[in-house]
C-alpha cells in the first residue's frame, strides 16, 4: 500500500507546462483540471504518492518563478503497482548488473573518503576530537597539530 495525497495547484497559464511538467517527474495522477471562473488562474487537482511529495514546495516555486499556490492533505491508501519484493526475485546475473551485492568493487560508486561524514567523524565541523576531550574533563590535554598560548 501506498500513502496518496490530494494535491490541488493553482498558476497562470503562463507557467502551467512548467506545473505539469514538475507533476508529471513525480507520478502525479490529474484528475481535473481548468479556469477559476471569474479569474485567469487555472487549477489542477491531482492524487500524488506520498514518496514523490518531499520538497515539491520548492520545485513547484521553482519552476512557476513563484507563481503557483498549492493545498496538500492525504487522500487514501492505495495498492502499490509495483513489486514490493523485486530484489528477493532477481537473479545473480540482475543483481550484479544493478549493482547489488554481487557487484565488483570497480563497479560500485566511489566514495568521498575526504569528506567527514563518509567517514563517520563528528558533524563535520574542525576540532572534533578536541571537543570531545574536552567534554570528558581532559582540557589540559592538547589536540595535535594545534598550538596553545598561555594567557
Amino acid at each position: 500500500c501506498e500513502a496518496m495525497l490530494s494535491l490541488e495547484v493553482q498558476c497562470e497559464q503562463a507557467v502551467l507546462g512548467k506545473v505539469y511538467a514538475v507533476l508529471g517527474r513525480r507520478r502525479a495522477k490529474v484528475l481535473d483540471e481548468g479556469l477559476r471562473d471569474g479569474t485567469s488562474q487555472f487549477y489542477i487537482k491531482s492524487h500524488l504518492p506520498m514518496s514523490d511529495s518531499f520538497c515539491i514546495a520548492p520545485d513547484l516555486r521553482e519552476a512557476a518563478s513563484g507563481h503557483v499556490a498549492f493545498h496538500c492533505a492525504f487522500s487514501h491508501w492505495e495498492q502499490s503497482e509495483e513489486d514490493p519484493f523485486q530484489e528477493a526475485t532477481l537473479t545473480a546475473e540482475e543483481l550484479e548488473e544493478l549493482g547489488g551485492p554481487a557487484a565488483s568493487a570497480e563497479q560500485r560508486p566511489a566514495v568521498d573518503r575526504r569528506h567527514p561524514e563518509a567517514q563517520g567523524v563528528g558533524d563535520g565541523r574542525e576540532g572534533g576530537e578536541g571537543r570531545d576531550e574536552a567534554a570528558h574533563g581532559h582540557e589540559d590535554e592538547v589536540t595535535p597539530g594545534r598550538a596553545r598560548f598561555a594567557g
